[in-house]
């Protein structure tokens, strides 16, 4: 009867410490119920005598370590590019003057601040200097000095 007692109790402090850690968001009700019905059966397979929680060994030694720092950074900084290569689409369409492609430099520095650093515009060999120079404007008008606008040919 004492291990099934500690059985429980491991068993509420494990799920109590998972719904703890369940982010807020659109899918916190269906990961608790997932944790609720996880403890539902544990405390029933430690009823029936099929599980003791105090007979097992945790060892974290043999575990794989996954870094999801940098992953989730890469991420960030290529949706940040994205977005503000879409919208330098969208403003070089509206001021008539589209380039062939948009480079965009992000940075994330260690308190996850995204940055951007540059934006460049490539163009075809042939485009004339007033076009390129009115791109350029338009772009520089919109993002602001702190941000290098610079152009390259394909």
């Amino acid at each position: 009867m004492k291990e099934v007692f500690l059985t429980v109790c491991m068993t509420a402090i494990v799920s109590g410490l998972f719904k703890m850690l369940v982010p807020e968001g659109k899918f916190k009700s269906q990961i608790s119920f997932l944790i609720s019905c996880l403890f539902a059966v544990c405390v029933l397979k430690a009823v029936s005598g099929g599980l003791d929680i105090g007979s097992f060994e945790f060892s974290f030694e043999d575990a794989d370590i996954v870094d999801f720092d940098d992953k989730l950074s890469e991420n960030a900084e290529k949706a940040a590019a994205y977005a503000v290569r879409d919208k330098v689409n969208e403003l070089l369409a509206e001021n008539k003057t589209p380039c062939s492609q948009i480079y965009i430099v992000a940075h994330i520095d260690g308190s996850f601040g995204i940055s951007i650093n540059e934006i460049e515009l490539v163009f075809e060999k042939n485009t004339s200097e007033p076009y390129i120079q009115s791109a350029l404007d338009a772009v520089r008008e919109e993002v602001g000095d702190e941000i290098i606008v610079r152009y390259s040919y394909n």
